[in-house]
């Protein structure tokens, strides 16, 4: 494996370590799904990214010829969240397991970006054989988090298709769409505490029985 490794980047040699003591390369375990009143929760907690992700997701697909590949939103746990794209990469990605709901934790689907990014907070691409279990090596993933105005991990956003599909700027797409996410993200939390602070204004003069 360290022969292998050797051209792959750090953060993937360090995730192939971290799997190699838990997990066979050949054998796909299917992602746990959150789903019925569980999935709904988490979505309700992530309506603000849900809102804003889905319309970025679906303005970046109109622009992209119907390219075969799909694009996710997940949260910071990694699980899917929403999905769009083309219908049949998405149902090529459903049969591995990759859901709305689904958990794309480290523990389960090995080195892949749609874990890394979360887990490290930064860009991540992985391709090919960089995926430390089989199923995964005729895929590509670019996936890059989104923060919260505190600077917090707040989810990502993910492009996946297979490695023939893959463009040099596949990583550099989701990091425009990320950041525009967490831009709109940033100016509705101001908006909505500007407004905040007027109503608790307006509040406090009609309370007054004098002018100012």
């Amino acid at each position: 494996m360290t022969a292998q490794t050797q051209s792959f980047p750090l953060v993937i040699t360090q995730s192939w370590h971290r799997c190699s003591k838990f997990m066979q390369r050949e054998t796909w375990q299917t992602p746990h799904q959150a789903q019925g009143l569980t999935f709904e929760s988490i979505c309700r907690r992530k309506t603000a990214l849900l809102t804003i992700g889905q319309a970025a997701l679906e303005d970046a697909w109109e622009f992209m010829d119907n390219r075969p590949c799909a694009l996710f939103i997940l949260d910071e746990s990694a699980c899917i969240l929403s999905r769009c794209g083309d219908p049949q990469t998405l149902d090529q990605l459903a049969a591995l397991g990759f859901r709305d709901g689904s958990y794309c934790a480290e523990s389960i689907i090995g080195s892949c970006a749609l874990s890394l990014a979360s887990m490290l907070g930064q860009p991540v691409k992985t391709t090919g054989e960089e995926h430390f279990k089989h199923a995964l090596h005729g895929w590509s993933f670019s996936s890059t988090p989104v923060f919260d105005n505190h600077g917090r991990l707040f989810g990502s956003i993910s492009l996946c298709c297979l490695t023939e599909e893959q463009a040099s700027s596949d990583l550099s797409l989701t990091l425009a769409i990320a950041r525009e996410v967490g831009n709109s993200l940033l100016t509705d939390s101001l908006l909505a505490e500007s407004n905040r602070h007027l109503n608790q204004m307006y509040g406090l003069l009609e309370s007054m029985d004098d002018g100012v």
